[in-house]
């Protein structure tokens, strides 16, 4: 499968980043996962009861991945 084929954002964390995800992983943990959403402002944890996502980061994304994610949101 080509790159062209498919969707599979990679993004990177930093060290603050993933300490707060550990911080907050219990408060957004269903099932012992968290569920993140990313679009291009962001990376966002999801409030399992309320659906509603609380800032986690920059997403460092490619050009090429930004553009992807920008024409799935759209």
């Amino acid at each position: 499968m080509s790159r062209s084929d498919s969707f599979s954002p990679r993004m990177r964390l930093t060290r603050d980043m993933a300490e707060t995800l550990l911080e907050h992983f219990e408060r957004f943990a269903r099932e012992g996962a968290v569920t993140l959403e990313m679009n291009e402002a962001g990376v966002w944890f999801v409030d399992p009861e309320t659906d509603r996502v609380m800032f986690l980061g920059q997403a460092d994304l490619s050009e090429w991945q930004r553009a992807r994610l920008i024409a799935r949101c759209h």
